[in-house]
């Protein structure tokens, strides 16, 4: 029993470490935000996004720096590959009934397009909308004001 607890006394520290003191953070940005900040490649730094911007903070929660982190081994840009995982979450997370959708008999692939009235690439798109059904491609059309969102 002894070293049982020995063992889980050991492995407080580090179930603490996992994630960032948010205190101070959470008083400058939303705080459901801050509570999806996850671990980036450097150890001791955490990432999250809050609207279109990336931050990454210390795991104190004291730094918070903005910017694009880019690793030179691989030439990957972390940021934007940061970026790009957000905006799938966030377009999962969309309800598919504020959505137009335009399905083939077996859709194979999915699109989901922002769309505007006024907008004349919008139109083109929308011509060849059977060409795309009949390669079984679904369309979703999220209405994008380009005029803004009272327009």
């Amino acid at each position: 029993m002894r070293p049982l607890l020995c063992l889980l006394t050991a492995a407080i520290p580090l179930v603490h470490a996992a994630s960032p003191n948010m205190e101070l953070a959470k008083s400058v940005f939303d705080p459901r935000v801050m509570s999806n900040a996850e671990e980036s490649p450097i150890p001791g730094l955490y990432q999250f996004a809050q609207g279109a911007e990336v931050f990454y903070i210390s795991a104190d929660g004291r730094y918070v720096m903005q910017g694009e982190m880019i690793d030179l081994q691989t030439q990957n840009n972390v940021t934007e590959a940061f970026r790009a995982s957000e905006r799938v979450k966030a377009l999962t997370q969309l309800d598919p009934k504020t959505m137009i959708s335009v399905m083939p008999n077996a859709p194979q692939y999915q699109v989901t397009v922002f769309i505007d009235v006024d907008c004349p690439y919008c139109r083109v798109m929308q011509q060849n909308i059977l060409e795309y059904t009949q390669r079984g491609i679904a369309i979703r059309y999220l209405a994008f004001p380009r005029s803004g969102p009272e327009s």
